[in-house]
């Protein structure tokens, strides 16, 4: 037979092959067929889309080519990443791209977009959803999978997964779990740490998953995620100053990231329409260190170390409810009310050794004794607290009329509202340095936007083998006030 893969990329259940527009679904069978686990394992092989790799939790996805760097972007990127149609994408910064483990998931989704009108903001270029495997209410189940992979130039890694579902009421009430340590063997050694094949990953994490099915046409669902992507040195490679495969630092520069997920959802069937209501609470951290004695050294003669830190985290509250119509009547539609509200804080500490006593000796005749003191404290010569505090709130709707089997229109949209404020407290020998008016600064930003995101189209299906289609859409993101001081040298706008 043919597997007939069901996804939720229109906000409620429905065959890959009937949707109007660019999607690709990789199953859960295939994507262990293929010995996926991580993004590159798949993403590569989806049309139109780059997969730019960096550290492992912080890459970014690029769809259809619509992007502002191949980096993180300073604002909102332009690719949303959702598991269970949950955002997992930040209002500004992006702290960390979650990268979930693809084991034990239902199917993974990329729609090529603009997704404006179902999935909001940051789906410029698109979105990818993961759909966890849900429970079984009736048998219990238990799948294993390890892994020893050999990497070349390096060391040796692995992996052990392990999935249980139990029914604790049978047809009632059932509990899934998973739990994943996957070892990535580093290949990159540090010459200047001594350390062979530094760059190793350990990814560690799970979830739990909950159903209960308390009457035939109502289903609560409860998602717990914990995922980590703790890299210990990043890797890369400095082929001029150490070799082909190595580099050169002073310390181990470590990146840590991390996602956490609590989800509640519930599905009430009324025959005619299917109500879904989520709350869902987010959590992302990022913690990593870099040495950048070779960019800023020079501004500290005899300082033996200069680093900089940059721990942040953002936190949110997403709650959406929805109606949706059952697939294959002859009038579809889906109308829904969305709300996020989501913090980040990002902190930049710039430190290292010797450099209160540098900037004593170097900029003292200039700025006066003890500036070394007041402008490095402790050896820190940066501390900057970037906190930003987003929110999105919108209206949406799609109604598709099936004027025959073979003629369908859509017509849809997302009216929307968001506000972003920023700020940039900065203090230090930095803030001095780049032209700042004392050893502080305070610069706050506020913006907001407002609109309407349409979308409509016209499909024609002569035969199950046959579909055209003709698909306009539009896309938004959040934007942002720029928290840069402007000065006459460099004017920056608001």
């Amino acid at each position: 037979g043919i597997e007939e893969v069901i996804v939720t990329a229109e906000k409620r259940p429905e065959a890959v092959r009937k949707i109007s527009g660019s999607v690709s679904a990789v199953t859960g069978a295939q994507l262990e067929a293929l010995g996926a686990q991580d993004m590159s394992d798949y993403l590569t092989r989806t049309p139109g889309v780059v997969f730019n790799a960096q550290t492992p939790g912080n890459s970014t996805v690029v769809l259809r080519g619509i992007s502002t760097t191949t980096g993180i972007d300073q604002g909102q990127g332009t690719t949303g990443y959702f598991i269970d149609d949950v955002p997992l994408t930040d209002p500004s910064y992006s702290i960390a791209t979650p990268d979930i483990d693809t084991f034990d998931v239902d199917n993974v989704v990329v729609l090529r977009g603009p997704q404006g009108t179902l999935f909001g903001s940051s789906s410029l270029g698109g979105a990818v959803n993961y759909q966890a495997a849900k429970p079984d209410l009736e048998n219990f189940g238990m799948h294993l999978q390890g892994s020893i992979e050999s990497t070349a130039h390096g060391d040796i890694g692995g992996s052990g997964k392990v999935m249980v579902n139990v029914p604790i009421v049978t047809d009632t009430f059932a509990v899934r779990g998973v739990y994943v340590y996957r070892d990535i063997a580093g290949f990159i050694d540090n010459i200047g740490t001594g350390q062979k094949d530094a760059n190793r990953t350990l990814i560690r994490g799970g979830r739990i998953e909950a159903t209960w099915k308390p009457a035939p046409n109502t289903t609560v669902n409860y998602l717990f995620l914990d995922q980590t992507e703790d890299t210990r040195d990043l890797g890369y490679a400095e082929p001029a100053l150490a070799g082909r495969y190595a580099k050169t630092t002073l310390i181990p520069e470590t990146a840590n990231f991390g996602t956490k997920i609590h989800n509640l959802r519930l599905d009430q069937d009324f025959g005619f329409a299917t109500l879904t209501a989520t709350a869902t609470y987010h959590q992302k951290t990022q913690d990593t260190l870099v040495d950048q004695t070779a960019v800023f050294g020079g501004f500290f003669p005899g300082a033996s170390l200069v680093t900089v830190g940059q721990p942040a985290k953002s936190t949110g509250t997403t709650y959406e409810v929805r109606l949706a119509s059952s697939s294959g009547d002859r009038f579809e539609y889906v109308v829904g009310v969305y709300y996020d509200n989501t913090k980040e804080k990002v902190t930049n500490i710039g430190a290292g050794a010797g450099i209160t006593n540098s900037i004593e000796a170097v900029y003292g005749p200039i700025f006066g004794a003890g500036i070394g003191a007041l402008a490095a404290p402790n050896n820190v010569w940066l501390d900057a607290y970037i906190p930003a505090d987003g929110r999105e709130e919108a209206a949406f709707g799609e109604f598709t009329y099936h004027f025959s089997d073979e003629w369908k229109a859509t017509l849809g949209g997302r009216l929307f509202d968001e506000r972003l404020n920023s700020e940039t407290k900065a203090s230090g020998f930095y803030v001095l340095a780049t032209g700042g008016a004392g050893l502080t600064t305070d610069t706050f930003g506020k913006q907001k936007a407002s609109g309407f995101n349409p979308k409509g189209s016209i499909t024609w299906t002569p035969s199950d083998d046959f579909m055209a289609y003709g698909l306009v859409s539009k896309g938004y993101r959040f934007g942002g006030p720029n928290v840069t001081p402007s000065t006459p040298a460099d004017p920056v706008p608001a």
